[in-house]
């Protein structure tokens, strides 16, 4: 079905908005005045916004399963995993692997499901050594086994659990230097406990950080408690962001999507006289929505097709409850889609 998306805020990404988008096959069309879009849009259904902001779907690029896939009714539980996702704004989403065991028991009911209906793109993040493929996702590698990722290609999802291990890393890079660009799309997860020289050096490799601003106040209490740490470089996502490294938000609440959106944005720091101020790590409403489509899509090898809702990019959008751009940032928390489209289809809504 086409759709001919009118009377919307739509933010397309990296700062920019229209008001009309048309939707065939698909993707996005064409994006521009409704004026202008008018005479193309016939024989599309009208999918009038009501004058609400519209922005990309989100990926979240290293969810996490609620509880263990069931032994039976693994169908019907499935569904309403993806079920969640949709009605949370959560248009793809990768889940860790690591035993293997999802790969063998959900891909077959995943195919069965996507034949019956539009869901939400579920990828699995592997532990075997697969590198990427189209529509599966990439590879789950332990620190110990970074000389041999310059043997292979793909995605590689690094876990950084502390400071010492990223310290590991970041030696180990001295004698496997990584190639210019990241081209294999390198990333770490939760890389949090960081000081102003790990900042640097990961900036300056492009690396990808996975951050979860949802558990923002358990990461920095970790942090704290690790030697030698710098609270204030700590989650340090901005930082990171400005200075060449790739940012994106994962863990995204399935119930409350936008909460980790509001904890980057309203971030605090407390100065040496006890004084309340925001912090310099805080995250403008922009740099968080980019955290979390574009930034989330450039460590899946999506960036030129998804995450942006430009002209020729998969039609992946979310009409929101409310306006993240002018509510208080207080209030970001609260809002919600009301409609979600993946690949063209409406996967949920209700306006």
């Amino acid at each position: 079905m086409d759709f001919f998306v009118v009377n919307g805020k739509i933010w397309q990404g990296n700062g920019r908005f229209c008001q009309a988008l048309l939707v065939r096959s698909g993707r996005i069309a064409a994006a521009g005045t409704e004026e202008a879009l008018e005479q193309e849009s016939r024989g599309c259904l009208l999918l009038d916004c009501g004058g609400r902001t519209v922005i990309p779907g989100m990926l979240d690029p290293y969810g996490t399963l609620p509880e263990p896939p069931p032994r039976k009714g693994l169908t019907d539980w499935l569904e309403g995993q993806l079920h969640q996702f949709a009605r949370a704004g959560i248009t793809a989403v990768q889940w860790a692997d690591w035993e293997g065991s999802l790969t063998k028991n959900i891909l077959p009911v995943l195919q069965q499901l996507k034949e019956r209906k539009p869901l939400p793109r579920l990828q699995l993040l592997t532990r075997e050594n697969r590198g990427w493929q189209k529509g599966f996702g990439g590879r789950l590698t332990p620190v110990e086994e970074l000389p041999g990722l310059w043997r292979r290609g793909g995605q590689f999802l690094v876990p950084i659990p502390e400071r010492q291990t990223l310290e590991r890393f970041l030696h180990q890079l001295q004698f496997w230097p990584l190639p210019a660009g990241n081209p294999r799309r390198l990333t770490l997860i939760g890389a949090d406990c960081t000081d102003s020289g790990h900042l640097q050096r990961l900036g300056e490799l492009g690396v990808g950080i996975l951050g979860f601003p949802a558990q923002l106040e358990e990461r920095l209490l970790q942090c704290a408690g690790q030697p030698g740490a710098q609270i204030h470089t700590c989650c340090a996502w901005r930082t990171l962001s400005h200075l060449g490294a790739k940012v994106a938000f994962a863990g995204i609440h399935r119930i409350a999507p936008f909460t980790g959106l509001q904890k980057a944005v309203c971030r605090t720091t407390v100065t040496t006289t006890g004084e309340t101020r925001p912090s310099r790590e805080a995250l403008t409403v922009e740099e968080g929505l980019e955290a979390m489509t574009a930034g989330a899509v450039w460590m899946d090898f999506q960036e030129d097709f998804s995450g942006r809702l430009l002209q020729g990019y998969r039609a992946d959008l979310l009409v929101l409850s409310g306006d993240p751009f002018s509510c208080s940032p207080e209030r970001l928390g609260t809002l919600r889609p009301v409609l979600t489209m993946a690949d063209g289809h409406i996967l949920w809504r209700e306006i």
